[in-house]
């Protein structure tokens, strides 16, 4: 009689055991890292080291967020009333696009884009020099971030960056609120086309970007916080439910 209890005990001992093991191995998780704002984080180099090489898709961190269908099709289908690749939108959503104002006096350039980083930062060439472009109220998904995974959205962004800027002719507008350059060295500014539009603008108004504040208020941002409320209110890019629903870390 003991023996058998003792042959139960085992077989009960066993069984309670590769449950828990089964468990563990279908409940286990980890989390991904987060950052703060994009003006004072990283450095230049970093960022534009790892565009250069071709990095351009860290490995991803698995998180405990239920998993959204993230492929390029579902993407396009959830983008229905993204821009096209030369800036066309359906009649009903192209005055929201494009910005109210236009190009001020005191702008420089015309300076031709040299190269496209990601959806926020774009070099152009000064006086024969390849000069870094942070774009001011602006703020785009990473995806050249040294040490965090491709955020939601990011890659569309840039993809919309590039075609948007790829060997165009351009104009910038500094901010004395901002300062001339960021602590990397980047230059601080909005980014104008010839014919009026304003880059930092069309990309938060079309949802491939957040409008960001960083420390002190600059000259358009009545402007970007309300096409953000926009795109938001309208589903559009990042905002779609299907894409990122806003949230991109």
């Amino acid at each position: 009689m003991m023996g058998r209890a003792r042959s139960f005990n085992r077989r009960a001992c066993a069984a309670v055991a590769a449950a828990i093991t089964a468990s563990l191995i279908f409940t286990g998780c980890s989390f991904g890292t987060s950052g703060g704002g994009p003006y004072g984080e990283g450095s230049v180099q970093e960022f534009e080291r790892a565009t250069d090489v071709g990095t351009t898709e860290p490995a991803s961190t698995a998180t405990d967020e239920p998993v959204r269908d993230q492929s390029p099709e579902s993407r396009e289908n959830a983008a229905e009333g993204f821009l096209n690749d030369r800036g066309a939108l359906p009649r009903s959503d192209a005055a929201e696009i494009r910005f109210g104002g236009s190009m001020p006096q005191g702008v420089e350039g015309p300076f031709r884009v040299d190269r496209v980083v990601d959806g926020d930062t774009v070099r152009v060439l000064i006086n024969g020099e390849s000069v870094s472009v942070r774009l001011i109220g602006l703020d785009t998904p990473e995806i050249v971030h040294p040490q965090r995974p491709v955020e939601c959205f990011g890659r569309e962004a840039s993809d919309r960056a590039k075609q948007l800027l790829d060997g165009e002719t351009v104009y910038l507008e500094f901010d004395p609120t901002q300062g001339r350059e960021d602590r990397f060295g980047r230059a601080l500014a909005f980014v104008w086309f010839d014919d009026g539009r304003l880059f930092n603008y069309e990309m938060i108004a079309a949802g491939y970007g957040h409008e960001y504040t960083f420390r002190a208020p600059y000259r358009y941002q009545e402007e970007f916080k309300a096409a953000q409320r926009a795109a938001s209110d309208n589903d559009r890019g990042l905002w779609h439910p299907d894409t990122c629903a806003g949230v991109v870390e």
